[in-house]
């Protein structure tokens, strides 16, 4: 394979790699600096999960979630942190895991940096994509208590380990394959499509060569006895790992993962599940594909019988696994997240390793076969397939809505929300041809720079990438600021409400505390409260429903509510339910729209804050109130 010609002089090895370092040193110092503030864990399921089991795990209790043993099984993350636990500032604390989010994140910049010489890419250009992978404003999110810190690395490693298995054939680097898929799957569920991947190719890519890009009277061999050896201990691998590690840490449980109504064959092959996952899927598809520009998609289509066999192993293994991706996250996500709706989130960090592989893989075709693709006869189909995209996107709005690089930079100025709006007609409209004039703009722009203006054309390509990173830099880190920030008094009564709890023998597992409060209190609870293993949390709202329906039995009389009469689960993992027999201690949000209760209940108030107050139960088995009447104003 010849090596890449650029039009200037190319970084010697150890230039390039100084360079590298240098940036990777620069941006680990800027992302922690952008995630350096007072935060909380969102309490979503994914990021609850991690913190909490690997707090268990610090404390010696196992994989549980505030004292309750669960069977979920993707938990390096969780396990990789859990030192960090034994630190007891909490500040301290969240400023270590932070750090090892960026370092860890940053850190697969040189497996990208590996993956791009295994591609022969020259070092110039080797240092370019390393530059992009650093600035991508999905490393934002990422940071924050999420486990693609290690994912998004993790899986770049298996890819690396890959293309050089692929070019040595080495039995040894196919057991390290199967290794390093087995601990991305053990990562994220997710993570499945890696060894999916690198197993299936090599079936895939056989067939896929037959299919298309054979020659007439070609003669070669469909399947290569020595890929398919090396698959094959890749598969073994991955599975004797899978197995041991079932057997040994989980005691052969089921996966919590799969314990879901929607794994039900009554609700996944329902016909309106069906539909909508078919469309999600599209939609999907649509996202990955404008995330980088549509150009690394398409232009290898057009250049397909002239690829090397190298190149378009790699372009069909990036494309089975967007493709493998969109459908897990439509099989999942689309049922119970975003269910139903025209423009669902599109969470593009899943695809963060594609998206860097696609860009790379892109500038090795653009300079290798940049001829053969500005040839007269590669024009017209180069101009359909954008014309193609552009089409695509115009059916489904959300392509620039959203954001047409990653998820945070919004243009609601430009185009209106139409899931709101679809009811008025010249709304409609006007975003169609709002959409009409960008995504036209861009796609024809694009094309008409690289094909007309060649070498200045990829250059303005990426110039665009550069731009629209840095606007959604800064974009997402006011997003990710509001989202994940906590006042420093909030986090210090949690703190003061921790250390009075622990002096109380909360601690201990054997008395329960409840929170109630609404959503935004909740998270900074779960995070800076660590005394009780076993308290609950508990949206307000829904408490009082359950409250409000016991009263009605008897509303003209003192009212007692045993606490075993009520359900509770822990917020937000609706699948660990508790039937509680006492509360001994109740935190309170002060912006409480029912004070009238609380103030009534008979229990004894231990601490009152701007944010919080605690209450002692003085009869744990029972709610109650000494005058109900002051109530009738809340109902």
């Amino acid at each position: 394979m010849k090596m890449m010609q650029d039009t200037k002089k190319d970084f010697s090895p150890r230039q390039a790699f100084l360079l590298v370092t240098g940036m990777f040193l620069l941006f680990c110092v800027i992302r922690y600096l952008m995630a350096d503030f007072t935060k909380v864990v969102e309490i979503y399921p994914d990021e609850l999960r991690d913190w909490d089991i690997a707090r268990s795990l610090q404390a010696g209790n196992g994989f549980s979630i505030q004292g309750k043993h669960v069977s979920y099984q993707k938990n390096l993350y969780s396990i990789l942190i859990s030192p960090l636990f034994a630190v007891k500032d909490i500040y301290l604390r969240i400023r270590l895991i932070n750090l090892f989010n960026v370092l860890t994140l940053c850190g697969g910049v040189f497996f990208l940096f590996g993956m791009c010489r295994e591609w022969e890419l020259s070092y110039r250009l080797t240092v370019f994509v390393s530059f992009l992978y650093l600035l991508w404003p999905n490393q934002l999110n990422s940071i924050n208590f999420m486990c693609e810190s290690i994912y998004v690395p993790m899986f770049m490693l298996g890819f690396w380990v890959y293309l050089m298995l692929e070019r040595k054939g080495s039995l040894w680097l196919a057991v390290l394959c199967g290794v390093v898929c087995y601990l991305v799957y053990y990562i994220k569920e997710r993570g499945i499509i890696l060894p999916a991947v690198c197993v299936g190719i090599e079936l895939a890519y056989p067939v896929f060569r037959f299919l298309f890009v054979r020659e007439e009277g070609q003669k070669t061999p469909l399947f290569e006895k020595k890929r398919l050896i090396n698959a094959g201990v890749i598969l073994v691998v991955f599975l004797v790992l899978l197995v041991a590690v079932k057997l040994i840490t989980y005691d052969n449980e089921p996966n919590e993962w799969w314990s879901s109504d929607l794994t039900d064959p009554k609700n996944m092959f329902a016909s309106y599940h069906t539909i909508y996952g078919v469309y999600f899927f599209l939609y999907y598809l649509v996202g990955i594909t404008l995330s980088v520009f549509c150009l690394p998609i398409f232009v290898p289509l057009i250049l397909l019988k002239e690829l090397e066999e190298r190149v378009l192993r790699s372009y069909l293994f990036i494309m089975i696994c967007n493709f493998l991706m969109a459908f897990m996250i439509s099989f999942r996500i689309a049922q119970y997240e975003d269910y139903g709706k025209l423009t669902p989130r599109l969470h593009l960090r899943y695809f963060g390793p594609q998206i860097f592989l696609s860009l790379a893989l892109f500038l090795v075709i653009y300079f290798r076969y940049k001829d053969q693709l500005l040839s007269e006869e590669k024009k017209k189909p180069f101009l359909i397939a954008s014309l193609i995209t552009l089409g695509i996107d115009l059916l489904i709005f959300k392509g620039m809505y959203r954001g047409s690089c990653v998820d945070h930079y919004d243009l609601h100025w430009l185009i209106p929300d139409l899931q709101n709006q679809l009811s008025s007609l010249r709304t409609a409209i006007s975003s169609l041809y709002s959409v009409l004039v960008v995504m036209g703009g861009l796609i024809l722009g694009g094309y008409y720079c690289i094909v007309k203006k060649k070498e200045k054309g990829i250059r303005a390509f990426f110039a665009v990438v550069i731009l629209i990173s840095i606007l959604n830099n800064v974009s997402g880190y006011n997003e990710v600021v509001d989202w994940y920030d906590c006042s420093d008094q909030e986090a210090d009564e949690i703190i003061t409400i921790s250390g009075m709890l622990r002096d109380l023998g909360a601690d201990t597992g054997e008395t329960s505390v409840l929170v109630m409060s609404y959503y935004e209190d909740l998270k900074p609870f779960v995070t800076y409260c660590d005394e009780s293993p076993n308290y609950y949390l508990f949206d307000e709202l829904l408490f009082w429903d359950q409250i409000g329906e016991k009263r009605l039995e008897n509303p003209d009389r003192e009212f007692v509510c045993s606490v075993d009469s009520l359900d509770f689960y822990r917020f937000p993992n609706k699948a660990i339910v508790d039937h509680l027999s006492s509360v001994d201690y109740f935190v309170v949000g002060t912006e409480s729209d029912f004070q009238g209760f609380w103030e009534y209940t008979g229990m004894e108030k231990l601490y009152d804050g701007e944010y919080f107050i605690l209450f002692r139960n003085l009869d744990p088995a029972t709610i109650s109130m000494s005058n109900p009447h002051l109530l009738k104003g809340n109902e």
